[in-house]
């Protein structure tokens, strides 16, 4: 009796959201083929991080525990050791396909969102078809990095904030229930990717500003202490765990090793006229003079903080400038070019492009011989033509709904921020994950929120002509 309702309320979502339905199956098609017909192979999966969260991983499932240092965090070792234990030997694999299906789930989530923001069916399956065939996000979802997963969890957290935010008419368990699930996910979050510590303060702060202004000042309290009790106490123990440990007093070393080997680079490189590669090796193997004379009062991590400190306030604005220039790449900049895995024989003019810029293509033994260009050329305009349209979706979400579109756009700007930070020009496009799917949900409002308006205007038009 109770199963014939059911199965029929499962035929009407999938018949209401048909477009959605065909939009998904091809994005997992996609995902299929690329993941075991082209990227089937170990050495495909590896990345030049992946190493201490393979070394932790087989700590846990061979000592019952992560090794003992601060460097890296224990969401993301966990993950491939739990994989670990059902096949050691395609454990690789296993971590691959976990990340395709957070990556459909994510789009997913993407779709609701903008449902929920515009009340557009068309404008949804605008983003999620945007979305399903990202290459960057379905590339990097078969890589063994923490950019994937954290990118997903993220859009999961989004989700439950905006319902938090926008079901106004919920009650008060349904809501604290979204809040609750909303802080969980970012909790996980963090302890995959560190650079996402402070982003629960800024959507504390958000928050208890939107509770204030709508006047509902019962919730303050709650909101402050659901997320930052749910999001910090894992940081706390595990920041407590890293000092009794390693003696480290911090939730991660690598923090402390991209401020002094890669950020301060960025300064050091021009003030002692060295290549940006050639600066960060030579920070790295220690053979600055003070940092080497700061190590003798104290210890490495802290020795790095200060020395990077001193080089980056040396020369704020050259600093800044360098961060704007790796903005403008992680944006704009034809990602493709740093796929590792595509082609070997490109890696010299890769390295070319990265330190002379684009014009590296049409000199000699360059790529503008090569179809790739062509590849090449259509990445960037899309890109470009992505990031105008998101521009222009922010602008009319927050003209339409200015609380949510804050929060949207503040972790788009927060991830820049943090993330988009001097690491060598074009290097990093995986980066991009980090705000990627958060902007095709802007390019998705920037059609919903004109498909509203010609609504308006044609329900207008046929009332007067009723009228007349």
């Amino acid at each position: 009796m109770t199963r014939e309702p059911v199965i029929n309320k499962i035929k009407n979502t999938i018949n209401n959201n048909r477009c959605f339905m065909i939009i998904l199956l091809i994005g997992i098609v996609i995902r299929t083929v690329w993941l075991f017909v082209l990227a089937y192979n170990e050495s495909f999966s590896y990345a030049g991080d992946i190493d201490g969260y393979i070394k932790n991983a087989e700590s846990v499932v061979n000592e019952g525990h992560l090794i003992y240092d601060g460097f890296r965090t224990p969401g993301y070792p966990l993950i491939i050791s739990a994989f670990m234990l059902i096949s050691k030997t395609y454990y690789y694999l296993l971590v691959c396909i976990f990340q395709n299906i957070l990556n459909v789930i994510a789009v997913c989530a993407v779709y609701q969102i903008v449902i929920m923001l515009v009340d557009s069916n068309k404008a949804a399956c605008i983003g999620a078809t945007i979305a399903v065939l990202n290459f960057h996000d379905i590339y990097f979802a078969d890589i063994m990095l923490t950019d994937s997963v954290a990118q997903s969890l993220t859009i999961f957290s989004l989700l439950f904030l905006i319902m938090f935010l926008h079901k106004e008419n919920s009650g008060k368990k349904a809501k604290i229930c979204y809040l609750c699930v909303c802080a969980v996910l970012l909790s996980f979050a963090l302890s995959v990717r560190p650079s996402l510590l402070f982003l629960p303060v800024a959507y504390v702060l958000g928050l208890v500003f939107v509770v204030i202004r709508r006047k509902k000042y019962r919730w303050i309290i709650p909101v402050i202490l659901i997320v930052s009790i749910i999001c910090y106490t894992p940081v706390c123990a595990w920041t407590i765990r890293n000092k009794t440990v390693a003696d480290y007093n911090g939730y991660s070393t690598v923090s402390s090793i991209n401020l002094y080997c890669y950020n301060s680079a960025a300064v050091y490189s021009k003030q002692n006229n060295m290549d940006y590669n050639e600066t960060v090796e030579y920070l790295k193997q220690g053979k600055d003079k003070k940092y080497q004379e700061y190590l003798k009062s104290m210890d490495k991590y802290k020795a790095m903080d200060k020395r990077a400190k001193e080089i980056i306030f040396s020369d704020v604005p050259c600093y800044v400038k360098r961060c704007a220039i790796d903005v403008a790449a992680l944006e704009l900049y034809p990602g493709a070019l740093s796929f590792n895995g595509v082609k070997e024989s490109y890696e010299t003019v890769i390295s070319n492009v990265k330190q002379n810029g684009v014009s590296a293509l049409f000199e000699k033994n360059g790529l503008a011989e090569s179809s790739w260009l062509f590849v090449i050329v259509i990445d960037c305009l899309l890109l470009l033509m992505l990031f105008v349209l998101s521009v222009i979706g922010a602008i009319k979400l927050i003209r339409k709904c200015w609380v949510p579109a804050v929060f949207l756009i503040g972790t788009v700007l927060y991830n820049i921020i943090i993330c988009c930070q001097p690491v060598g020009y074009g290097s990093y496009p995986r980066f991009r994950l980090s705000f990627s799917m958060i902007s095709i949900i802007l390019v998705a409002c920037s059609f919903g929120i004109r498909t509203i308006k010609s609504k308006k205007s044609k329900n207008k038009a046929s009332a007067e002509s009723d009228q007349a």
